[in-house]
């Protein structure tokens, strides 16, 4: 039994899954961690084969799978052939940049409430990148974007914005792309819903976990540097924005009342985005 099991996703993306694992040497030994990689596009020579491992994790397996049902159906295998009692679902296209993996463990066999927690994520240029949200909704989802536009374009609401984030606190949902989750309240909530390919499924998870009387938090302990845009994502089949309004569609259809659902979908069909 591990205290800690991360599961990391491959889909064509192996030279950023190499800088993953060439980071987690910042970490120091963890003897009691393994890592799962479920590789989505297996190929010969097998993915375990090309790529070079750290040294301080207690184990590391590559488990091939080539029916590729999505990022959360791939984190739910990766999840059941785990056995610690934390799980960290974390993206290819991050870096270990710095902070304490063990500080949040702790918090988290600490406090038996805390379903999940989401540690801090910068870009390349070193600026704080929003990784949790209110729960998706007509009106936060449109708050979100425009706050990440205005910061993008005037640095003096960006500082604002993280001085404002940049702390410990309890959010509604935090990304799965790096994801701490109690193993036990991930699966007391039946894991990932497996009917989203990608986009929506975390927000999905958290969702179910505040259900089930947990809470969920961002706590800013360790830092991972996030090279977004350079992961499996990236390479969507059917592309990203047809994928990503399909997962909204069944986010509202799922947890939102009758009237929120036909403006979504109004929307939707006005503005040329409704999936086919």
């Amino acid at each position: 039994m591990f205290k800690l099991s991360i599961v990391t996703i491959h889909y064509h993306c192996e030279e950023v899954l190499q800088q993953l694992l060439d980071s987690a040497v910042s970490l120091g030994p963890l003897p009691e961690a393994e890592w799962i990689i479920i590789d989505h596009s297996p190929a010969r020579p097998p993915l375990d084969k090309r790529l070079k491992f750290p040294a301080n994790i207690g184990s590391i397996r590559v488990i091939e799978n080539a029916e590729n049902k999505g990022f959360g159906s791939g984190c739910n295998l990766g999840a059941k052939n785990s056995s610690g009692n934390i799980i960290f679902f974390l993206n290819p296209d991050c870096c270990f940049q710095g902070g304490h993996i063990s500080t949040i463990i702790d918090n988290l066999q600490r406090d038996g409430c805390i379903g999940a927690l989401n540690p801090k994520m910068i870009t390349p240029q070193g600026v704080f990148e929003f990784s949790f949200a209110a729960f998706p909704g007509l009106c936060s989802e449109a708050r979100v974007k425009l706050e990440k536009r205005l910061s993008a374009a005037f640095p003096v609401i960006r500082r604002i914005l993280e001085r404002r984030f940049d702390g410990k606190r309890w959010v509604d949902w935090v990304t799965g792309g790096a994801m701490f989750v109690r193993r036990e309240a991930f699966f007391k909530v039946g894991g990932f819903d497996e009917g989203y390919f990608i986009y929506f499924e975390d927000a999905d998870l958290c969702r179910r976990l505040h259900l089930a009387g947990f809470k969920v938090g961002f706590d800013p302990s360790l830092t991972l540097l996030h090279n977004h845009g350079h992961g499996g994502s990236t390479k969507v089949p059917g592309g990203k924005s047809t994928v990503y309004r399909q997962s909204q569609i069944r986010y509202y259809e799922k947890h939102k009342n009758p009237l929120l659902r036909i403006l979504l979908a109004i929307y939707l069909k006005l503005s040329g985005k409704y999936p086919k």
